[in-house]
């Protein structure tokens, strides 16, 4: 009985205890049971009983979010970037067709002086000047025998300008070098009619009227130095055929007379860079563009020698190397080898679409303004 109090008397001491205490703000407690219950804003508040006593907690505030679209049926759910990749898509390729050139300018009719071009035997003097004029070149500077070129020239004022020639030795095809040759060239320029010496054929590879190794005469041979000096003091340009691999030689020449200006024929068959640094460096150097085309076929490889890539495109190195010296540059066909009468039409045609795709006042320049000032024409 004496037992049964005292454990009666503990249980009371117990149960006053538990109800007494009181848990310190953010001390956990124990819980046995949890309610959580809705509360009038949408918000929940979670009840929790330890033995007879409940306390309720305040919930913490969340983040407001805002809620993403969802799929439709005419949208697919959009997946979320990963931020630490970025893939840029690989555009399909798609053919396109082969460019054709852009003309600047129309150079259909244009007129042109031909600046090189020889009698022709395969054909006679009246047919060739008939063929160039119904393609709408306007004058030639011709190169032949002068008894030819004064016939010629007599017969047609305005539109043959002959050039005194340089003789060959029949039997070894050699070009006559000596002060003979000095002699006749001051007999002929005295006479006015021969408007420029050339074609002066010093370096050049074998042809069908060369000698067996091609023509090997130093561009700044003592001979050539005093044709030089005659072109000068009679004021008539000298065109030589000068191949590039030595233009050291026509470098020499150059700065020999600084008052001879010379034409450097189809520009040596030279590259643009080449032929940059030579006019950079020498103010008397010119060139005529004949034979750089892809119709004729004279043993070089036709990208070197054209003007333009496959598709009719004026190459960027030359486009910008007529661009940059305008004045320096002269249009020519260079008939007298092979059947070249034959492809003048063609010819003419190629280099009025290169001309078209420089501007209007460089390509009227190189078509004839520069042979005008040569030849003293308005």
């Amino acid at each position: 009985m004496r037992l049964s109090v005292v454990l009666a008397i503990l249980m009371v001491i117990f149960v006053l205890a538990c109800s007494s205490a009181s848990p310190s703000p953010g001390e956990p407690t124990l819980s046995i049971h949890t309610t959580v219950e809705p509360t009038g804003n949408g918000e929940t508040s979670a009840s929790q009983s330890t033995g007879n006593v409940q306390q309720t907690n305040t919930p913490l505030p969340t983040a407001t979010s805002v809620p993403l679209p969802m799929p439709t049926a005419t949208q697919a759910p959009t997946a979320t970037p990963d931020p630490t990749f970025t893939s840029t898509p690989t555009p399909a390729t798609t053919p396109t067709a082969t460019p054709t050139p852009t003309p600047v300018y129309s150079a259909e009719t244009v007129p042109l002086i031909d600046a090189h071009s020889h009698v022709d035997k395969g054909i006679s003097p009246q047919e060739l000047i008939t063929r160039m004029s119904d393609n709408g070149v306007v004058g030639v500077m011709l190169f032949g025998s002068f008894t030819t070129l004064r016939t010629l020239q007599r017969e047609n004022p305005d539109f043959v300008f002959p050039f005194s020639p340089i003789r060959r030795n029949s039997s070894t095809k050699e070009l006559v070098l000596n002060d003979a040759t000095l002699s006749s060239l001051v007999r002929e320029l005295k006479t006015g009619v021969m408007r420029g010496i050339g074609e002066i054929s010093l370096r050049h590879r074998r042809f069908s009227n060369s000698p067996t190794g091609g023509d090997q005469n130093p561009a700044d041979g003592p001979v050539v130095l005093q044709i030089y000096d005659l072109a000068a003091r009679y004021d008539v340009p000298v065109n030589v055929h000068v191949d590039h691999e030595f233009s050291d030689e026509l470098e020499r020449a150059l700065e020999h007379n600084h008052n001879t200006n010379i034409i450097w024929g189809h520009m040596g068959d030279g590259p643009a860079s080449l032929i940059r640094g030579m006019m950079g460096r020498h103010p008397n150097l010119y060139a005529d563009i004949s034979t750089r085309n892809p119709i004729y076929d004279r043993g070089i490889p036709i990208d070197e020698q054209s003007l333009t890539h496959g598709d009719g495109t004026i190459k960027e190195e030359w486009r910008t190397l007529f661009e940059e010296f305008p004045d320096r540059f002269l249009f020519g066909i260079d008939v007298g080898n092979q059947d070249r009468h034959d492809m003048i039409g063609e010819v003419v045609a190629y280099y009025r679409s290169v001309f078209g795709q420089l501007t209007q006042a460089t390509a009227e320049a190189i078509a004839n303004g520069n042979a005008k000032r040569f030849l003293g024409l308005p």
